[in-house]
């Protein structure tokens, strides 16, 4: 992290939720940021990778059912790992991950204050338009090719456009996420649970420890981090503490984990 992201982070220990919002708008977000054009690139983007992959499915058997649950299976544990570790353990060598989603994410989202305000707050809420990009033109190759010689062609194409559906279903999901408690997509069952499995995770005593996936629970019900009980209390200083952990090196490099209990 940059000197100037330190400076910032002690800058705005103190403020509460709306102090660090009114902040973030000023400071963190781009003044030629357009939230149309992010989505609109985000969402399109994805949506025409998947749409392009399932053109190339010829018969819709067993075999592609298998390969669209098989990657729902493993897109909820990459992002299961994704979201544990570089989003919430700082490492020394790409400290990105973590100062967007931790220092800058949960500041501006908290488990009392989950909700956006208006479509500005989206630069906070999805995927920076490069990670997209960069999931397009190096990862989606990648899943096709390395696949495309073991399951065939048809199949791989399979697997490649569910990653990216999977990667739509994500954002849109985080979204609903961040949403009013009482809005109407929130009447359906799973996103309301979704909606308080992530809110319990924007605790600043939780965060690092509980309720990472953020499609369905799978890999937190199995790995045992799924919370259960009431939350405790927290304040916004809890995550500068947290921050300001993470930021401590032990000599091998490793992020130190948090002693918030």
């Amino acid at each position: 992290m940059s000197t100037k992201g330190l400076e910032n982070i002690e800058k705005t220990k103190k403020y509460t939720n709306d102090q660090y919002r009114a902040w973030f708008r000023e400071n963190g977000i781009p003044k030629s940021y357009n939230p149309v054009v992010h989505l609109s690139f985000n969402l399109g983007t994805l949506a025409l990778l998947l749409g392009w992959h399932l053109s190339f499915v010829t018969e819709w058997n067993w075999k592609v059912f298998s390969v669209l649950a098989f990657t729902l299976v493993l897109g909820n544990l990459v992002v299961f790992l994704i979201h544990k570790y570089p989003l919430h353990k700082r490492m020394k060598i790409w400290s990105f991950p973590y100062d967007a989603h931790t220092v800058e994410h949960h500041r501006y989202f908290t488990h009392e204050n989950p909700v956006y305000q208006s479509s500005f707050d989206f630069y906070a809420v999805f995927f920076p338009w490069f990670v997209v990009l960069g999931f397009a033109l190096v990862a989606q190759p990648l899943f096709y090719f390395s696949t495309k010689f073991i399951i065939g062609n048809e199949l791989a194409h399979v697997f490649a456009g569910s990653t990216a559906g999977y990667f739509l279903l994500y954002e849109f999901v985080h979204w609903c996420s961040h949403l009013p408690e009482d809005h109407f997509f929130l009447k359906v069952p799973w996103l309301k649970y979704m909606w308080e499995h992530h809110r319990v995770h924007h605790n600043p005593r939780l965060m690092n420890r509980y309720n990472f996936c953020i499609v369905y629970p799978l890999f937190d019900m199995l790995l045992g981090t799924h919370f259960k009980g009431e939350m405790p209390r927290s304040s916004d200083e809890d995550h500068y503490l947290d921050v300001r952990e993470n930021l401590r090196q032990n000599p091998s490099g490793a992020p130190v984990e948090s002693t918030l209990q």
